[in-house]
């Protein structure tokens, strides 16, 4: 007398029935995913006290439900970053919309979280780096669940690299003397840098000035150029090398 009319999922049927009117008919959901429907087929045996069939049959707009196997899954960004901003804002996204999640849910290394915002698909946690280095930012599994109870699965650990510290500058070599017509200076940096220019290196090299023995020509490049360090972003090259063409001065003899 009754039917199970389904999409997605497989292995559903009817485990049982109980009353006289109304009747509780209870179900297996199966396996897989999609959506259950109970139905009264045209020809069901259902009849008053007086014999009496129903008279709406077949029967096909009954509730359906909804059968969610699957469990939410959360991505956390941005990952593999550096910054020099605080608070660092991660943001978190779950496959679908989740409740449950809160700031003590949420794990984080080298840093204090902040007021967890958003949803309930997509989240923002602030999180105020503790020193120097990696903040990381991770959702455990369980920590939030989707409509049908489903636990979310265990999220990427985000990394962000959190640095304040200026990079420094050396240039060598220093205090030499020379009779050749070009001098190559290296200049190294304590860490990858970017935005050197010629331009600033010119700037640099028209500021040379002389010194010592009237046999000696010393080139103070080093107080000018450490100046510059503040202009550089990281993530370029760490070593850099300029050259000098040194005119004959008839002034310095011995030189050249």
């Amino acid at each position: 007398d009754f039917l199970l009319t389904t999409t997605g999922v497989s292995g559903a049927a009817i485990t049982g029935i109980a009353g006289v009117g109304p009747y509780t008919v209870t179900a297996s959901t199966g396996t897989g995913g999609g959506s259950i429907r109970l139905d009264v087929p045209a020809g069901a045996s259902i009849a008053d006290s007086f014999g009496n069939q129903l008279a709406n049959l077949p029967f096909t707009a009954g509730e359906v439900y909804v059968v969610d196997r699957t469990a939410p899954t959360v991505a956390v960004t941005p990952d593999g970053t550096t910054t020099a901003t605080s608070p660092i804002t991660f943001t978190i996204t779950f496959s679908e919309a989740v409740t449950g999640l809160t700031a003590a849910g949420v794990t984080v290394t080298n840093g204090t979280k902040g007021a967890l915002g958003g949803g309930p698909t997509q989240y923002t946690l602030p999180v105020t780096p503790t020193a120097q280095g990696a903040v990381t930012c991770q959702v455990p599994a369980s920590a939030a669940r989707d409509g049908a109870g489903n636990n979310n699965t265990v999220s990427n650990n985000a990394s962000v690299t959190y640095n304040t510290a200026a990079p420094t500058c050396a240039v060598t070599p220093d205090g030499t003397s020379t009779n050749g017509s070009t001098i190559t200076f290296t200049i190294t940096f304590s860490e990858a840098v970017s935005g050197l220019t010629a331009a600033e290196i010119t700037d640099v090299l028209n500021s040379v000035t002389r010194f010592g023995l009237e046999s000696t020509v010393r080139w103070n490049l080093l107080p000018r150029i450490s100046t510059l360090a503040h202009a550089f972003q990281e993530d370029g090259a760490h070593h850099h090398q300029i050259s000098l063409f040194l005119p004959r001065l008839a002034s310095d003899p011995g030189i050249g």
